[in-house]
Protein backbone atom coordinates (compact mmCIF):
# COMPACT_ATOMS: atom_id res chain seq x y z
CA UNK A 1 0.00 0.00 0.00
CA UNK A 2 2.57 2.63 1.06
CA UNK A 3 4.93 3.73 -1.87
CA UNK A 4 8.45 2.70 -1.22
CA UNK A 5 9.46 2.45 1.96
CA UNK A 6 7.70 0.41 4.73
CA UNK A 7 5.78 2.38 7.29
CA UNK A 8 4.80 1.78 11.13
CA UNK A 9 0.97 2.46 9.88
CA UNK A 10 0.02 1.51 13.96
CA UNK A 11 2.59 4.78 14.69
CA UNK A 12 0.92 6.75 12.05
CA UNK A 13 -2.76 5.89 13.18
CA UNK A 14 -1.44 6.94 17.37
CA UNK A 15 -0.11 9.92 15.99
CA UNK A 16 -3.34 11.85 14.37
CA UNK A 17 -5.81 9.77 16.83
CA UNK A 18 -6.23 12.56 18.95
CA UNK A 19 -6.83 14.85 16.85
CA UNK A 20 -9.98 12.62 14.85
CA UNK A 21 -11.26 12.28 18.00
CA UNK A 22 -11.72 15.89 18.24
CA UNK A 23 -13.17 16.16 14.77
CA UNK A 24 -10.34 17.23 12.50
CA UNK A 25 -10.90 15.75 8.73
CA UNK A 26 -8.68 13.03 8.02
CA UNK A 27 -6.62 15.48 5.70
CA UNK A 28 -6.52 17.59 9.21
CA UNK A 29 -5.52 14.99 11.22
CA UNK A 30 -2.31 13.88 8.92
CA UNK A 31 -1.37 17.48 8.63
CA UNK A 32 -1.14 18.33 12.82
CA UNK A 33 0.32 14.41 13.44
CA UNK A 34 2.97 15.17 10.75
CA UNK A 35 2.56 11.88 8.46
CA UNK A 36 1.85 11.58 5.43
CA UNK A 37 -2.26 11.85 3.90
CA UNK A 38 -1.79 9.81 1.03
CA UNK A 39 0.19 6.75 2.95
CA UNK A 40 -2.63 6.79 5.61
CA UNK A 41 -5.42 7.46 2.58
CA UNK A 42 -4.34 4.36 1.13
CA UNK A 43 -4.14 1.92 4.12
CA UNK A 44 -7.57 3.66 4.68
CA UNK A 45 -8.95 2.65 1.01
CA UNK A 46 -7.50 -0.87 1.42
CA UNK A 47 -7.68 -2.01 5.02
CA UNK A 48 -11.24 -2.15 6.36
CA UNK A 49 -10.30 -2.70 9.59
CA UNK A 50 -8.41 0.68 9.62
CA UNK A 51 -11.27 2.11 8.08
CA UNK A 52 -13.34 1.11 10.88
CA UNK A 53 -10.68 2.69 13.38
CA UNK A 54 -10.73 5.57 11.82
CA UNK A 55 -14.42 6.14 11.50
CA UNK A 56 -14.78 4.91 14.83
CA UNK A 57 -12.68 8.20 16.18
CA UNK A 58 -14.20 10.69 13.61
CA UNK A 59 -17.46 9.79 15.30
CA UNK A 60 -15.78 9.99 18.71
CA UNK A 61 -16.25 14.17 18.72
CA UNK A 62 -20.21 13.09 18.22
CA UNK A 63 -20.78 10.84 21.50
CA UNK A 64 -19.19 13.18 23.41
CA UNK A 65 -21.34 16.72 22.64
CA UNK A 66 -24.49 13.71 23.13
CA UNK A 67 -23.18 12.88 25.96
CA UNK A 68 -22.61 16.51 27.59
CA UNK A 69 -26.31 17.26 26.08
CA UNK A 70 -27.85 14.51 27.71
CA UNK A 71 -26.21 15.69 31.42
CA UNK A 72 -27.15 19.30 30.29
CA UNK A 73 -30.72 18.44 29.93
CA UNK A 74 -31.14 16.64 33.68
CA UNK A 75 -29.75 19.47 35.11
CA UNK A 76 -31.63 22.74 32.73
CA UNK A 77 -35.00 21.76 31.79
CA UNK A 78 -34.43 24.46 29.03
CA UNK A 79 -31.87 23.03 27.09
CA UNK A 80 -34.24 19.83 27.14
CA UNK A 81 -36.84 21.92 25.82
CA UNK A 82 -34.38 23.43 23.00
CA UNK A 83 -33.25 19.55 22.19
CA UNK A 84 -36.94 18.49 21.58
CA UNK A 85 -37.74 21.93 19.69
CA UNK A 86 -34.36 20.54 16.94
CA UNK A 87 -35.03 17.05 17.68
CA UNK A 88 -39.11 16.89 17.36
CA UNK A 89 -39.59 19.91 15.89
CA UNK A 90 -43.14 18.89 13.84
CA UNK A 91 -44.21 18.32 18.04
CA UNK A 92 -42.50 20.56 19.86
CA UNK A 93 -41.26 23.56 17.51
CA UNK A 94 -42.85 26.97 17.57
CA UNK A 95 -45.90 26.56 15.86
CA UNK A 96 -46.44 29.31 13.09
CA UNK A 97 -49.30 31.05 11.90
CA UNK A 98 -48.44 33.00 8.14
CA UNK A 99 -50.58 35.40 6.16
CA UNK A 100 -49.82 35.74 2.58
CA UNK A 101 -50.56 38.70 0.69
CA UNK A 102 -50.24 40.39 -2.58
CA UNK A 103 -51.07 40.30 -6.20
CA UNK A 104 -51.39 36.86 -8.16
CA UNK A 105 -50.35 37.59 -11.89
CA UNK A 106 -51.65 35.18 -14.55
CA UNK A 107 -50.33 34.96 -18.18
CA UNK A 108 -51.35 33.16 -20.99
CA UNK A 109 -53.91 30.89 -19.57
CA UNK A 110 -56.83 30.00 -22.16
CA UNK A 111 -59.77 28.51 -20.41
CA UNK A 112 -62.14 26.85 -21.93
CA UNK A 113 -65.98 27.12 -21.07
CA UNK A 114 -67.87 24.02 -21.30
CA UNK A 115 -72.01 24.95 -21.64
CA UNK A 116 -74.20 22.08 -19.98
CA UNK A 117 -76.45 20.23 -22.19
CA UNK A 118 -79.51 21.90 -21.57
CA UNK A 119 -82.48 18.63 -21.26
Amino acid sequence: MSRGKKVDIEKYLTNIEDYLKIGCSLPEACSLGHIPYTTVKDYYDNDQNIRNKIECWKNNVFSVARRSVYVGMQEDPKLALEFLKNKKSDEFGTKEKKELSGEIELKNININFVKPNDK
